[in-house]
């Protein structure tokens, strides 16, 4: 359940990210399950956190959100993803953004925003390989000077939902 995994991850990320940055949680009101590895969906949930902590150097906030979300036909074609039900979240940050030059760049490995040893330039490109690796996409929804917010989009595991209400319920968290 990914909401359940986003809590217990939370607990590390608030020792891991120190006092100065403040971490939120928007959950659905119902499980959402996806068709994951925990520990790779984990993996890439924390590079992320520790990408968004590096941009807010002087304290900020990051927010996690799951969500359910549908995808048309018509919001197929313009994302590559099949139509159906996806388990989205998103982790937003109040950081200084990411260059605009360097948006096109930012899942390339060895791509950084960082000064010379300040570190690798390759959380951005794990976490996508991890997420892709779980058959999902992982995204920037949003780059700007007020932060950024990067979208991680996964097939919704329907053996693991409970009847049609759990979806129902978890769509009204949108």
């Amino acid at each position: 359940e990914v909401g359940g995994l986003v809590q217990n991850l939370s607990h590390l990320l608030v020792r891991t990210l120190g006092e100065t940055i403040k971490v939120r949680l928007r959950l659905p009101p119902a499980p959402l399950h996806a068709l994951v590895d925990p520990h790779q969906l984990e993996n890439a949930l924390l590079n992320l956190a520790l990408n968004a902590r590096d941009a807010m150097p002087e304290g900020g906030e990051l927010t996690i959100g799951v969500a359910l979300r549908s995808v048309d036909r018509e919001l197929a074609r313009a994302t590559e993803l099949a139509p159906g039900d996806y388990v989205q979240i998103e982790v937003s940050d109040t950081g200084c953004g990411i260059p605009p030059e360097l948006l096109s760049r930012v899942f390339e490995p060895f791509v950084t925003t960082k000064p010379f040893g300040g570190g690798s330039g390759l959380g951005l490109s794990i976490a996508r390989q991890l997420v892709e690796l779980l058959g999902g996409r992982l995204d920037v929804a949003r780059s700007d000077s007020t932060g950024s917010t990067f979208r991680v989009v996964l097939p919704v595991d329907h053996e693991a939902v409970v009847g049609v209400e759990g979806l129902a319920a978890a769509a009204g968290a949108l």
